[in-house]
């Protein structure tokens, strides 16, 4: 998601650069039809279809200058257009993994007129549109939940990683699930689950064997078929509670199975907030949009007004003209 929001961004950045080079084009336009006299309505709507493209991408104010040129300046006071247009610069990264961000300098922040653009507080300059909203994606929201993931597969690692649960495996070798093939280390936390694998010992594909589930990652040979003890312990590790080394969990202990649902309850709890500041914000616009509608012009209101005094002309003219006919015979007589 990290990677698609970045290629997004690139993307964006180049429409939205398009697009403030047509409104200067038009500006200059509008302005020498303006000093020869010419109609420029037709032009206005244009730009004015561009200027709510632009919106969608970075909220804007709009002002007026001489001419019948406009300018253009987003919320949080970035110059996007006032004669020229600022050159909005981002290069995409080819490929994302989790331990780079933008803080570590391993990604493209955003520049306006050459100047670099904070993206991510209440105040940036380009708050409110889908710009701001895919840097959130790549830089906050996706992170975030990858910390919280990867402390999800920590938990199940280091569970079976305990030195006291296989007396067969060596010590400071991998347990049940490992970090890539290896042990894992806590300095390596982020990323672990993408790099999350069963360990080979059992993997059959690796020349391992599933009894050593049964008898130990370590064992050479297999043991007694109703040797279970392992597997109880192994089962005992799982729903045993346990504080969350790592992730913003709280400080309950918790059973795999409740961190799972932990987990993803605050992923439903998010997008519970997130559906209503959407609702919210598509119910404010429905209002907003109406009270623009109302103070507007309806077109088919307008119509029928129009035909109905049309055909009130018709008939008056009609009217004029037998009067006219019947004056002309009284005029004979």
């Amino acid at each position: 998601m990290r990677s698609e929001a970045d290629r997004e961004i690139a993307a964006t950045v180049e429409q939205l650069n398009a697009a403030l080079g047509q409104v200067r084009d038009l500006n200059v336009h509008i302005s020498h039809a303006i000093i020869n006299g010419h109609e420029t309505s037709a032009m206005e709507d244009q730009r004015q279809v561009l200027i709510n493209e632009i919106s969608e991408i970075v909220p804007v104010k709009e002002y007026q200058r001489d001419l019948g040129a406009i300018a253009l300046f987003s919320p949080g006071g970035a110059i996007l257009l006032d004669g020229n247009a600022a050159q909005i610069d981002f290069t995409a990264t080819n490929v994302i993994a989790p331990h780079m961000t933008l803080a570590g300098g391993h990604l493209s922040d955003l520049s306006i007129a050459g100047r670099p653009v904070d993206t991510a507080s209440g105040t940036s300059p380009i708050r409110g549109g889908k710009l701001a909203a895919l840097f959130a994606i790549r830089d906050e929201h996706a992170v975030g939940t990858q910390s919280q993931l990867d402390a999800v597969a920590r938990d199940l690692v280091e569970r079976f990683q305990d030195a006291g649960l296989d007396a067969t495996r060596a010590p400071g070798a991998a347990g049940l699930f490992t970090d890539g093939g290896g042990p894992f280390t806590a300095v390596n936390e982020t990323g672990l689950s993408g790099r999350l694998a069963v360990n080979a010992a059992i993997d059959p594909v690796l020349r391992g064997a599933t009894w050593r589930l049964r008898d130990g990652l370590g064992a050479a040979v297999p043991g007694p078929v109703g040797h279970s003890q392992l597997l109880q312990d192994m089962q005992t590790a799982l729903t045993a509670p346990r504080i969350p080394a790592s992730g913003n969990f709280g400080p309950t202990a918790q059973s795999t199975t409740d961190l799972h649902a932990t987990f993803l309850g605050q992923i439903g709890s998010a997008r519970e907030v997130n559906d209503q500041v959407v609702g919210f914000a598509a119910a404010r616009y429905d209002a907003v949009n109406t009270r623009v509608l109302e103070d507007g012009v309806d077109s088919d209101q307008e119509m029928q007004r129009l035909l109905l005094i049309e055909q009130a002309y018709a008939a008056n003219a009609r009217m004029m003209q037998v009067v006219d006919e019947m004056m002309d015979a009284l005029m004979r007589i």
